[in-house]
């Protein structure tokens, strides 16, 4: 991808993620300037650093009371496993032992919550299983409980390749550290850590 075209995409994920923005050119010049991204080989990933950007990135959530091993992300009672790696199926059988499931990610805001944890976390150049999966029925995307998943913007990564893009054989899904966590479908027997959902 040429760095035209990154920055092309940072400005459509930006323009997406951030709609009451004053205007698009004004997301164009920030992310052309620089300050509000990043671009490796890799990647072209948008980071909310500038406090005006952030400050127009999600509504506020009201903070809940968790139970161990559970702490409080984004007004959900969440573990971000970062001890143990498993499969998809590993990993939601830990989550279910601790009365939960892998994470059910709905929306914006308790993603940026979650990417916002693992930023400032230990660990930030992990991927993690997330409960989407589209096992029973190709192409057809549901969380554990059965409800659809959020396809394409703001939640699947469009920049670095078109997620989902593993046909038949990848019906898992992860927040991909290699594109700012972004979802990306995966192999259901890869390896990586886990985030659980208290129930």
């Amino acid at each position: 991808m040429l760095m035209s075209d990154r920055i092309e995409c940072l400005v459509s994920v930006a323009e997406y993620r951030f709609p009451d923005v004053a205007s698009p050119s004004q997301l164009h010049n920030a992310v052309y300037q620089g300050g509000f991204y990043q671009v490796s080989s890799s990647t072209a990933c948008v980071f909310a650093e500038h406090s005006w950007l952030r400050s127009h990135s999600v509504r506020p959530v009201k903070a809940v009371a968790c139970n161990s091993p559970y702490i409080e992300i984004g007004g959900r009672c969440l573990m971000v496993d970062s001890v143990t790696k498993g499969t998809w199926a590993d990993m939601r059988g830990i989550c279910q032992l601790l009365n939960g499931d892998l994470v059910k990610i709905d929306s914006l805001e308790i993603m940026s919550a979650i990417v916002e944890y693992i930023k400032n976390s230990d660990f930030p150049d992990s991927s993690f299983w997330v409960g989407a999966n589209d096992e029973g029925n190709e192409g057809a995307w549901t969380w554990p409980d059965g409800t659809p998943v959020i396809m394409g913007f703001p939640l699947w990564d469009q920049c670095t390749s078109q997620q989902p893009d593993g046909d038949q054989n990848q019906n898992c899904a992860i927040m991909a550290a290699e594109s700012c966590f972004f979802l990306h479908d995966v192999l259901c027997d890869s390896q990586y850590y886990g985030i659980c959902e208290g129930q």
